[in-house]
């Protein structure tokens, strides 16, 4: 058994946004040979440090239905990417708990290249966010090819996508779902077009469905791909202000372009941003900065360019919005599922989250609880990520 079909099995017996694969990975020098023994084999040795939804997983794993999946994929012309593969994101196995398998169709050599923006924005967007995102995107491609990634969703998203590659760009689509489910149907049409001037990928396998957990997640993969992010359309609450916020901690640049309305609720998260430090975006110059050599690059403003110079490679710190009570039954339900999933040592940074109703910064919780520093940082993302916490614009974290 070859490494690429170990970590497919490994990424089906392991739950979406499971940490404690690439735990048990770290613990074992990162052996995958070793790995894929003792999880198989040995399971016993350590079943009380999982999830009962890890132990499940592993213990129901299937061969018959593995190699079903196999023959689905290759029927229906899906690729897998694995973690150690050629064509596996580069930036994306920086990440802590990156996807151990990725599904692709299309053409997977463009997965690493090099100038990736990611651009996020909302669903319902304006007429004036759809003519921006269209105009910079095709702007953008003036310079140097810049490939966009976008979630697939309506509005801004398949916007992006479909000026990259009227402009000449790639594009990549990150699906929260199975490749082969037609969501959103009003996208579909556009699947073919993306595969031939780019890619569609998942984390998820064929057949699963756009559960509203998954898409967190997949905001992750947008983040941890793109070497900088442009925020075209944010609400206070959307998810395009945690994707910016992830961007940061990744170390990539967040662009925001400037609201067509400072007192609109549909851009109070692009005022929000900006005033926390994101890079406003005028035009193309901003973030062509960012992907060119200023020496390689020739532009007619010179006093354009010389109030811009500073902004290459700057990080902003920005932070998502001040959270609200959660009173919406059904999502109170889901986060409830979601906390029962959680392994002992998230249970234990959550219970501290949980316990102070004024919030609680990443400071405090490291001293309170014995724990390594970097593993608590990873996990208040993840719990971020899931919707059971909120981090406050004053960096405290409080229960959703």
């Amino acid at each position: 058994m070859n490494s690429s079909e170990k970590w497919f099995r490994l990424s089906l017996m392991f739950p979406p946004g499971s940490r404690n694969l690439w735990n048990l990975y770290k613990l074992w020098g990162e052996d995958l040979d070793r790995l894929y023994l003792e999880v198989t084999e040995n399971l016993n040795n350590f079943r009380s440090a999982l999830t009962p939804s890890e132990v499940s997983g592993i213990e129901n794993f299937s061969e018959d239905g593995f190699y079903k999946l196999c023959d689905k994929c290759q029927k229906d012309g899906i690729f897998t990417v694995c973690y150690d593969s050629e064509y596996y994101p580069e930036r994306l196995r920086e990440i802590s708990n990156p996807p151990a398998l990725l599904y692709g169709y299309g053409d997977s050599s463009v997965l690493n290249y090099e100038n990736q923006l990611a651009v996020v924005g909302a669903r319902k967007a304006s007429d004036y966010s759809l003519k921006i995102t269209e105009k910079l995107v095709n702007a953008i491609q003036s310079g140097v090819r810049t490939d966009i990634i976008s979630g697939f969703a309506k509005g801004t998203d398949i916007t992006s996508h479909l000026a990259a590659v009227e402009h000449g760009a790639k594009t990549i689509a990150v699906l929260g779902c199975g490749l082969n489910i037609e969501y959103p149907a009003a996208n579909q049409r556009y699947k073919k077009l993306i595969a031939e001037n780019g890619c569609l990928i998942s984390k998820y396998p064929p057949e699963t469905p756009p559960l509203s957990h998954y898409f967190p997640i997949r905001n992750r993969i947008i983040s941890g791909m793109a070497k900088a992010v442009l925020v075209v359309e944010a609400s206070e609450k959307s998810g395009s202000l945690i994707t910016a916020n992830l961007s940061c901690d990744y170390g990539r640049d967040v662009f925001v372009i400037p609201p067509s309305n400072l007192f609109s609720e549909s851009y109070r998260g692009n005022v929000k941003l900006l005033r926390d430090g994101a890079i406003p975006v005028y035009g193309a110059f901003e973030i062509l900065a960012e992907f060119l050599d200023f020496t390689d690059f020739r532009i007619q403003n010179t006093e354009h360019r010389s109030q811009n110079t500073e902004i290459r490679g700057q990080k902003s710190e920005v932070r998502i919005a001040e959270p609200e009570l959660l009173d919406d039954p059904e999502k109170r339900v889901e986060i409830n599922a979601v906390i029962e999933a959680l392994s002992d040592t998230e249970k234990i940074v959550f219970d501290e989250i949980a316990g102070a109703s004024d919030g609680i910064n990443a400071d405090d919780i490291i001293a309170n609880l014995d724990l390594d520093t970097l593993d608590v940082l990873d996990i208040l993302t993840d719990l971020e990520i899931s919707g059971v916490i909120k981090k406050t614009i004053n960096n405290t974290y409080l229960k959703c």
